[in-house]
């Protein structure tokens, strides 16, 4: 049977995390399944400013499905469908962070801009130098005022869940657990049920034996204005 499409996750799917590309037997078999006619689509939660063509190690997709499905791209980096977030829930994104004190990204066709707590969220990118994910200071919070973003990424405990919801129920908008960078973290992803904007918000380690490295890296992080405190470690694998 000759497969006519092949998608696939980038994290730990695709690039196995931690590494810096596909395995070549992956290459390989991707590269031979297009050479017969099919196409291969690449489905992450990745902005397409953070698919570095050299993880793909040489493999060249024909789509794209970035940010968790808003936003689609071609071959060659053209949008050819999205779903930005409105200007309403990116400001309330705004407001509950500024109050509290939440690392909040926005995710752009060009870069992953930091709305508040950069240096926090610098940190934390720095901290994974193979991953190829990275921010921009954008505290000035004017980068908008070009385009919306298609997703954001906010850390917050899952208890303000609740608050978020008091404040900004009316929104619609729906939290649910996808994976987001892989086996060894996930990515908590709030979505609009019709329209698939995606939002992160919080990280939590899966592997019980990567915990001293990573509260290692946090305990760094707790003098970015404290917001480390919040951090729920916990582990769903030995």
């Amino acid at each position: 049977m000759q497969y006519q499409l092949l998608a696939s996750d980038f994290d730990n799917t695709l690039v196995p995390f931690g590494e810096p590309k596909p395995h070549p037997a992956v290459v390989r078999a991707v590269k031979k399944m297009q050479a017969a006619g099919g196409r291969f689509v690449l489905s992450t939660g990745r902005g397409y400013c953070v698919v570095n063509k050299e993880q793909l190690g040489g493999i060249r997709f024909d789509y794209a499905i970035t940010c968790n499905g808003a936003c689609v791209v071609d071959k060659n980096g053209t949008v050819v469908a999205e779903h930005p977030l409105t200007n309403e829930e990116m400001y309330a994104l705004v407001d509950f962070c500024e109050d509290y004190n939440y690392p909040l990204q926005f995710n752009y066709r060009d870069a992953y801009y930091a709305y508040c707590e950069y240096d926090a969220l610098k940190s934390f990118y720095d901290s994974l130098p193979k991953s190829g994910l990275t921010c921009l200071d954008g505290e000035d919070q004017d980068r908008h005022l070009i385009d919306m973003p298609h997703a954001a990424f906010v850390v917050m405990p899952p208890q303000e869940l609740a608050r978020f919801h008091e404040k900004f129920g009316h929104l619609g908008l729906h939290f649910m657990q996808t994976g987001g960078v892989g086996r060894d973290l996930s990515l908590i992803h709030i979505s609009e049920p019709t329209r698939r904007t995606p939002i992160s918000y919080a990280v939590f380690c899966l592997k019980k034996k990567e915990l001293p490295a990573l509260r290692q890296i946090w305990a760094q992080a707790k003098r970015c204005r404290g917001w480390a405190r919040h951090w729920h470690w916990f582990s769903m694998s030995e």
